[in-house]
């Protein structure tokens, strides 16, 4: 009894400590994007995104019940999020980029759908999907919304925002299964979470696609990065015992 006591404090210990790293690793990738040095920008916010990996196997590992469907889907929406930061790095050119950069955003939209099953699973009760029918009206404004100030170059990209909006904002909609119905220790902290990775997706959105919020990326990125990890973060420690 008090060697599991021991053993559980020394693990969550050691996520805490992963998830603090990453608050070097990020000021790190913020001060190097800001100085245009991209490739020792790409790694420090591999290793933000690593240290986030890495504090959610300890803290899975700490808790007695073990990996449970929903704790699986966690651990590996956080992996996926860590290829996603791989492939969009600045190490390839030219084409390989282009593909690299696909699959990047593939696997972030792979993060947030396993993210999105991760809250639609309760162990103790059915999942009631009407509590998803104010969410997903709201979802469909925002994503009008943002599309309208997204200033899309052509309907291609059109499309591919708004499903990827679309995807991000359920993902907010989906805690909310969570603290109707329960099934992790922290629901709240979940929603808290996924909206600061919703945020966090809206600005780099902008950022990307609309000239005058692009003009002001220096002061914006780190803002985007900041919230991305905190939700990351947040989303992990929502579903372990402390």
């Amino acid at each position: 009894m008090c060697y599991n006591i021991v053993m559980n404090v020394a693990l969550l210990t050691f996520s805490m400590i992963c998830f603090a790293l990453t608050i070097p690793a990020v000021v790190l990738a913020c001060i190097y994007d800001y100085k245009q040095q991209m490739i020792k920008k790409t790694i420090f916010k591999g290793l933000a995104s690593l240290f986030v990996v890495l504090g959610c196997i300890f803290g899975f590992c700490a808790d007695k019940i073990g990996f449970p469907t929903f704790r699986t889907l966690i651990l590996v929406g956080t992996i996926a999020a860590l290829l996603g930061d791989i492939l969009l790095s600045e190490f390839a050119k030219g084409k390989a980029k282009d593909a690299f950069s696909a699959l990047g955003l593939i696997c972030f939209l792979a993060t947030h759908i396993f993210y999105i099953c991760a809250f639609l699973i309760t162990p103790a009760a059915v999942t009631n999907y009407l509590v998803f029918m104010p969410a997903l009206g709201l979802i469909l404004i925002i994503t009008l919304i943002v599309l309208k100030i997204a200033q899309c170059p052509n309907l291609i990209t059109y499309i591919g925002i708004g499903l990827y909006t679309s995807v991000a904002f359920l993902m907010v909609g989906c805690t909310i299964n969570s603290i109707v119905h329960g099934g992790i220790p922290y629901p709240y902290v979940a929603f808290i979470g996924a909206l600061s990775f919703m945020v966090s997706d809206f600005i780099l959105c902008l950022i990307n696609f609309n000239e005058k919020v692009k003009a002001k990326r220096n002061i914006l990125f780190p803002i985007v990065l900041a919230l991305y990890y905190i939700g990351q973060i947040l989303i992990v420690c929502s579903v372990v015992f402390f």
